[in-house]
């Protein structure tokens, strides 16, 4: 029941996965020329400068609305207003979180260090270290890899795909890595250790 219960969260993940992915799913027959593969690549390069600057963007406007609560902390300071005060230290404090979880996504080397156990759909486990830097240790087989634009690669002929999904790791696995990004991964599911 365990198993089927992790079978229909992979999928429902994977799907959501696939609706989020801007890349064309679902052709029968995807474009193969050169030309083709440009374009998606092209694309896809935009989309994230694209969705960087945004993060960046979130940053800057959460630094600029802490400034402007501190500003306004002082004039109720000033007018000894407490229930103003005690209501912008709230507020300071909510934006100070979203500060900090903007910062977070940002740098996706805070949220994945550490340990991570991944059960895959065939019952096989690893189990990878996250470090700062996009460094992997694959612990089962004593190898170092690097994970960069959600690419998990220890230099051989496999790649897994890594998509934050709440506290768990969608990680989709192709083999060879050929087969990346339009074939049909093996999929598991990491759950943090540490």
């Amino acid at each position: 029941m365990k198993n089927l219960s992790i079978l229909i969260t992979l999928i429902a993940i994977f799907i959501s996965s696939l609706a989020a992915n801007d890349t064309p799913t679902g052709l029968a027959d995807p474009p193969k020329s050169p030309a083709a593969h440009d374009a998606q690549r092209r694309y896809t390069a935009a989309i994230a400068i694209a969705n960087q600057e945004y993060k960046h963007a979130l940053i800057a406007a959460d630094k600029t609305r802490l400034e402007d609560l501190q500003a306004a902390w002082k004039s109720a300071a000033l007018a000894r207003d407490t229930a103003e005060i005690q209501r912008i230290n709230a507020a300071k404090s909510a934006a100070q979180s979203e500060l900090e979880k903007h910062q977070t996504f940002d740098n996706p080397d805070a949220a994945l260090a550490g340990k991570w156990k991944v059960r895959y759909a065939t019952g096989s486990i690893r189990h990878y270290i996250f470090a700062p830097g996009g460094h992997v240790h694959f612990t089962d087989e004593n190898r170092n890899g690097r994970l960069a634009n959600g690419v998990l690669d220890f230099n051989d002929d496999r790649a897994e795909r890594i998509t934050p999904a709440g506290d768990r790791l969608l990680v989709e696995h192709f083999n060879p890595k050929e087969t990346f990004p339009n074939g049909i991964p093996l999929l598991g599911v990491a759950e943090k250790e540490q």
